[in-house]
C-alpha cells in the first residue's frame, strides 16, 4: 500500500508524465521568487535616496549591502540608477512571469493528454472477462470529468508551489528587517495549517461525492440514450426525465456545497489575518519600538504575504477536492494493468489454421468462487474451412465457448489447440489478428460505409469494397445512396434496416478474409428473406474460411457441415443435420420439433 502524502504522489507522477516541463516550472518560479526578494531589498535604498531615511529612521544592513553592491561595481548612488535597478528587475519578473502563463497551461494538457492515452490503451488492452464486469460508463467519465479535474489540479499545484517559494522569499526578506515579528506572523500561520486541517478533510469528501455523483450521471446518460427506443415507446420521457433532472440536482447540490465550502474558507482566512495584522502592527509600535520605514516595509511586505498564505490555503483544498478524482483514476488505471492481456514481447509467427481446432477436457467458470461450471469436459474437434453451428437453449455455454475459442480469455481447465500449437494467453494476439467476431447486436460505426469496410482491412482498394457489397447482395441498396462509399450510416448504423447492417457487417468482414470466423446469433433477429441472403453469402466462403454458427433458430444452421448440442454446459450431441434430425431420443431432435422450421 502506497503510503505517500497525496501531494507527493501527485508531484511524482507529474515528474513521471512531464518531467522536464514541470521541473522548468519550478525553476522559474525560483527565479521569479528570487527576483521578488531583491526588488524588495531595493525598497530601502530607493526610499534612502529621496529622503525618507531620516537620523531618526537609519538604514538597515540591507542598504549598507547595496552600497557595497554600487562601490564593487564602480557605481555612483543616485536616485536614476536605483530607479533603473528597480524597473529592471521588475520588467525581467513579469518576463518569467509571462513565461509561466504559457507553461503552465501546456504542462496542464500535456499531462491531460497523457492520462486518458494511458488510460484509454490500458482499457482497450484488458483481458475481455474483466470488461464485461464492468460499466462502459465509468470509463467515459474518468476519461473526461475527472482527467479534467485532475488537469486543473496540475495548475493549482504548479501555483501552490510558485506561491510557497514567493513565501519564503518575503519571509526571508522579513526575517532580516526584524526577526521577532517575523517568528510571530510565522507562528500565527503555523496556528491557521493547524485550524485548516478539518476544512482539507472536508474538501476532500466533497470531492469524493462529486466523484460518485459523475459517474451516476454518466452511467444515465449512457443508459438512457441506449435504451431511448424502449423510453420512447412505452411513453415515458417524462419519467426519464425526472430522473434525470434528480441525479442533475444532486450534482449541482454538490457543486454548490463545494463553493460554500471555499467562501467559507475564505471568510475564516481573512478574518483570522485581520488579527494577526493588527497585532503585528501592536507589537511593532508599542513594544518593539520599531523606525516608522522598517514598520512601513514589514507592512508592505506582510499585506503582500497574506494574500499569498491565502491563496495557498484555497489551493491546498482544492488539490484536496481533486484528490478522489486522481484516486478513482489510479484505481481503475491500476486494475487495468492487472487485467492486461497477457502477450510475448517477442515475435511469434500467426497460428495457422489448416487441420482442426481441438478442444480437449475444457471446462470454465466466471467466478473462482463458485462450484458451478458454465462448460464442463468439453471434447470437440472443429473441422477447418469448414461451418460449424453450436445449438441449445439459452444458457448452454453456447457464447461462452465461442469466447474461449475466440481468446477473449483462459479456460479454467483443459486446452484448445490450434491444429497442434496450444492457445494460450500469450499467442492471443497473433490469434486475434486471424479471427472475426460478429454478434446479434451488429457493431458499426457512425461514419461512412467505406470507413466501416475498411476496419478490418485498412488498404482495401474503391474496387474490393464495391465488390464485397456486391457479394454480400447489397448492390441493390448501394445503388440508391447518392453519396455512394461516403455515406454515413448513423450511430450504429441506425439509418439502415436490420438486414442491411447485418450483411455490411459480414462484408467488412468477409473483406478480411479472416482465418475464423464467428458469428453469434447474426441472423435470429432478421426476416427469412434477409436470412437466406446472409446464409447464401457464408456459403460462398465455405472451403476459405472456418465459420462457427450460434444459433436458436435451427432454419439458419442447414448449410452446417457438422453440428454440435450443448446443453448445460455440456456437449450432448455432435453429427450432421441428416443424422442428428433423426435421433428421436436426442435433444437436437426436440429443438428441431419446437422450432420455426415446421411451422
Amino acid at each position: 500500500m502506497d503510503n505517500r502524502p497525496f501531494l507527493y504522489k501527485f508531484a511524482s507522477e507529474l515528474m513521471n508524465q512531464v518531467g522536464q516541463q514541470f521541473s522548468l516550472s519550478i525553476i522559474l518560479s525560483i527565479v521569479s521568487g528570487l527576483t521578488q526578494s531583491i526588488g524588495i531589498f531595493l525598497l530601502f535604498p530607493l526610499l534612502e535616496t529621496i529622503d525618507i531615511m531620516t537620523p531618526k529612521n537609519p538604514a538597515n544592513e540591507i542598504s549598507k549591502v547595496y552600497d557595497w553592491f554600487l562601490n564593487s561595481a564602480g557605481l555612483d548612488k543616485s536616485l536614476t540608477l536605483t530607479l533603473i535597478l528597480f524597473f529592471s528587475i521588475l520588467t525581467f519578473r513579469n518576463v518569467i512571469t509571462r513565461w509561466q502563463a504559457i507553461l503552465i497551461p501546456t504542462i496542464q494538457l500535456n499531462y491531460i493528454n497523457q492520462l486518458r492515452k494511458q488510460l484509454y490503451r490500458s482499457v482497450v488492452a484488458v483481458d475481455w472477462l474483466y470488461f464485461s464486469r464492468q460499466a462502459p460508463a465509468h470509463f467515459t467519465q474518468i476519461l473526461t470529468s475527472d482527467v479534467n479535474r485532475i488537469g486543473f489540479g496540475v495548475t493549482e499545484l504548479n501555483q501552490l508551489i510558485a506561491q510557497v517559494l514567493l513565501l519564503s522569499s518575503y519571509s526571508i526578506v522579513a526575517l532580516l528587517i526584524d526577526w521577532p515579528i517575523t517568528l510571530w506572523v510565522t507562528l500565527c500561520g503555523l496556528v491557521a495549517i493547524f485550524l485548516q486541517q478539518r476544512m482539507a478533510k472536508r474538501a476532500y469528501t466533497l470531492g469524493y461525492h462529486q466523484t460518485q455523483q459523475e459517474k451516476n450521471l454518466y452511467q444515465w446518460i449512457n443508459d438512457s440514450f441506449i435504451n431511448l427506443k424502449l423510453i420512447k415507446s412505452s411513453n415515458k420521457e417524462q419519467r426519464a426525465g425526472r430522473l434525470f433532472n434528480q441525479i442533475v440536482d444532486a450534482n449541482n447540490e454538490i457543486y454548490l456545497n463545494s463553493n460554500r465550502h471555499h467562501a467559507d474558507l475564505n471568510f475564516y482566512f481573512q478574518l483570522y489575518s485581520a488579527v494577526t495584522l493588527v497585532s503585528l502592527i501592536y507589537l511593532s509600535v508599542y513594544w518593539l519600538k520599531l523606525p516608522s520605514i522598517h514598520l512601513l516595509v514589514l507592512i508592505f511586505i506582510f499585506s503582500r504575504m497574506m494574500p499569498l498564505v491565502s491563496s495557498i490555503w484555497q489551493r491546498f483544498n482544492r488539490l484536496k477536492h481533486m484528490q478522489a478524482a486522481y484516486e478513482s483514476y489510479q484505481k481503475i488505471y491500476k486494475q487495468c494493468q492487472q487485467h492486461a492481456c497477457a502477450g510475448s514481447e517477442q515475435f511469434q509467427p500467426p497460428l495457422k489454421l489448416e487441420s482442426a481446432i481441438s478442444i480437449e477436457k475444457l471446462s470454465f467458470n466466471y467466478r473462482p468462487e463458485t462450484l458451478t461450471n458454465v462448460l464442463s469436459e468439453i471434447n470437440l474437434t472443429i473441422p477447418a474451412k469448414q461451418i460449424t453451428a453450436l445449438v441449445g437453449v439459452s444458457g448452454s455455454g453456447k457464447t461462452t465457448l465461442c469466447d474461449l475459442i475466440a481468446g477473449l480469455f483462459k479456460p479454467s481447465g483443459g486446452t484448445i489447440k490450434i491444429d497442434a500449437i496450444e492457445l494460450t494467453e500469450q499467442s492471443f494476439t497473433q490469434w486475434h489478428n486471424q479471427t472475426i467476431y460478429l454478434t446479434q447486436d451488429t457493431l458499426l460505426f457512425n461514419e461512412s460505409i467505406r470507413y466501416n469496410l475498411c476496419w478490418y482491412k485498412s488498404d482495401a482498394t474503391d474496387r474490393q469494397l464495391l465488390q464485397i457489397i456486391k457479394l454480400a447482395e447489397l448492390q441493390e441498396w448501394f445503388e440508391t445512396l447518392l453519396m455512394g462509399l461516403d455515406t454515413v450510416i448513423g450511430e450504429r448504423g441506425i439509418l439502415l434496416s436490420g438486414g442491411e447492417k447485418q450483411r455490411l457487417a459480414l462484408a467488412r468482414a468477409l473483406l478480411a478474409k479472416p482465418t475464423l470466423l464467428i458469428l453469434d446469433e447474426a441472423s435470429s433477429a432478421l426476416d427469412v428473406l434477409n436470412e437466406q441472403k446472409i446464409n447464401r453469402v457464408i456459403r460462398q466462403f465455405r472451403g476459405q474460411t472456418t465459420i462457427i454458427l450460434i444459433a436458436h433458430r435451427l432454419s439458419s444452421i442447414k448449410i452446417s457441415d457438422k453440428i454440435i448440442v450443448l446443453d448445460q454446459g455440456r456437449i450432448t450431441e455432435q453429427d450432421n443435420w441428416q443424422t442428428l434430425s433423426q435421433n428421436n431420443q436426442g435433444l437436437f431432435n426436440e429443438l428441431l420439433t419446437h422450432s420455426d422450421l415446421n411451422n
